[in-house]
């Protein structure tokens, strides 16, 4: 019993440790945008989403300021 409850720590310690050493390597390489998706794709989808608007609203309004002169 001891011996099964040691193999099933030591495994979930394993697993945890992959884990831990995959997001390192995703620091390490990866960049800041596809870290993001990694970690929260609903939330790196927003940041993209509102982006693009304001990159609209300025372009709009540039072109509204240069139409008067």
């Amino acid at each position: 019993e001891r011996l099964t409850l040691a193999n099933s720590i030591y495994t979930d310690l394993n697993r945890i440790r992959y884990k831990v050493e995959g997001m390192v390597l995703m620091a390490q390489y990866a960049t800041a945008n596809d870290l993001f998706f990694a970690i929260d794709p609903q939330g790196w989808a927003n940041v993209v989403t509102m982006k693009n608007h304001v990159g609209n609203l300025v372009q709009d309004w540039n072109g509204l300021v240069a139409s008067n002169y």
